[in-house]
């Protein structure tokens, strides 16, 4: 028993320090070593919504299903946890949407090292963009397999996206057809699903500041990974603390 007492008691010592440890840690990566680092934070975009106890809730983008440039189901799950930049467009445009996927994959040159920044790109003209067709585009543009999706589906769902869950374009239609959607503009969405940014793909200016601003999102999701080991530990030293294991001299 009093072995056993005794490896609790280090255990706890050891929690105790991996919990001050991270404090401080937190404390110097968000307030300290870098002078030049500020905290800002980006708004969310959408509707807001009131619930029954009277908090107003941001939008957050839905659920969706599409394929991708190799015949792969893509969902919100494949975002999960990421930050990603979502646009429209269709391979045949000789207008905006070339300038739109060279700076998309400066997006994607900046975090090519970072898997928890992704790209999605949603064709309007899924009668013509077929997947081979989306592939050899997504070859020509050097897309990474898994970092940068090209997504086509049903118009109708593909078109519901751009104007009722991105509000990339404000433009009325259905989806049939008839209808047509022509935008240059990205949406920043973060791992809360919440659009945190607009930026215009044609605007050399803009594309630059989309890149500062994902390191702000993406800054936020780090911040929220040491809360939660934070937290975690916290938990372990509580439930000790429940049995009576921290009487430590």
């Amino acid at each position: 028993m009093k072995e056993n007492s005794s490896i609790i008691k280090i255990l706890i010592k050891i929690l105790w320090g991996l919990f001050i440890f991270l404090f401080l840690f937190m404390l110097y990566y968000n307030f300290g070593g870098n002078q030049d680092r500020e905290i800002i934070v980006l708004p969310t975009y959408g509707p807001i919504q009131i619930n029954t106890n009277g908090d107003t809730i941001s939008h957050k983008v839905g659920a969706f299903s599409f394929v991708n440039q190799f015949g792969e189901s893509i969902n919100e799950k494949n975002f999960e946890g990421a930050v990603y930049v979502a646009d429209f467009f269709f391979t045949t445009c000789q207008s905006i949407c070339p300038i739109m996927s060279s700076a998309l994959l400066k997006v994607q040159k900046a975090y090519s090292n970072n898997p928890r920044v992704k790209i999605i790109s949603h064709t309007v003209m899924p009668e013509t963009d077929s997947l081979e067709v989306l592939k050899a585009y997504s070859e020509k543009m050097k897309a990474r397999r898994g970092k940068w999706q090209f997504v086509t589906g049903n118009k109708k769902d593909l078109y519901h996206m751009a104007r009722n869950e991105y509000f990339v374009v404000d433009d009325k239609g259905n989806g049939d057809e008839n209808d047509f959607i022509h935008t240059q503009m990205f949406a920043l969405v973060d791992r809360n699903k919440q659009i945190r940014g607009y930026y215009d793909g044609t605007d050399s200016l803009d594309v630059e500041r989309l890149i500062k601003e994902i390191k702000i999102v993406e800054r936020e999701n780090e911040y929220t990974r040491q809360f939660t080991q934070l937290k975690t530990v916290n938990l372990v030293i509580n439930k000790l603390r429940l049995h009576g294991c921290l009487k430590i001299k």
